[in-house]
């Protein structure tokens, strides 16, 4: 009997860590998932209502500035458009501009800062008795007037809801600013 060679074919070395790679995988995924979690989880408001915003806008292509408000009649024109295409805006914007320096009219810095003094020292003497009774704080910044109220005299702990001792407090406040001209914020 011929007894016939078996050959042994070789087999293929086989990978027996194979594993290792989707696994690293799994865990580079679950890291990313918790990472995008925790990052949902403690959302600043403030940052949020901008993002969300901004999306809206963005997807709803809402114009990026407000039409102005008509006062008066409008002056007679050709009847052209005025209006600017986003071209042209962009060669208008690429130009550079040529601009004159004219100076103010003499005094206007001195003027103004003196009007905010005054305007300070007002304030401070209307709201005389809620300063000395430490409710509220005014101070001067440059070209503005600060005006600072406790917080825990407009709401209690935690609640949204505004305290009965804020009333008289926000009325004297509100009697003092309106009389005056400028710009409150």
């Amino acid at each position: 009997m011929s007894r016939r060679k078996r050959r042994h074919r070789h087999e293929e070395h086989s990978n027996h860590e194979s594993w290792a790679i989707p696994y690293g995988d799994l865990v580079t995924l679950l890291l990313a998932f918790f990472v995008v979690m925790y990052a949902i989880s403690s959302v600043n408001d403030g940052k949020y209502r901008v993002l969300s915003d901004s999306l809206v806008e963005a997807f709803q292509g809402t114009p990026r500035t407000n039409e102005p408000i008509q006062v008066g009649e409008k002056a007679a024109g050709t009847g052209a458009s005025t209006q600017v295409s986003v071209i042209q805006q962009a060669i208008l914007d690429s130009q550079p501009r040529n601009l004159i320096n004219t100076p103010g009219p003499p005094g206007g810095a001195e003027d103004a800062a003196l009007a905010i003094r005054r305007t300070g020292e007002q304030i401070e003497l209307a709201l005389g008795s809620l300063i000395d009774a430490d409710l509220l704080t005014v101070k001067r910044k440059g070209a503005w007037i600060e005006v600072e109220i406790r917080t825990d005299i407009l709401f209690g702990s935690g609640s949204a809801v505004l305290s009965q001792a804020a009333s008289p407090v926000l009325s004297q406040v509100a009697a003092t600013l309106k009389p005056l001209p400028n710009l409150l914020r």
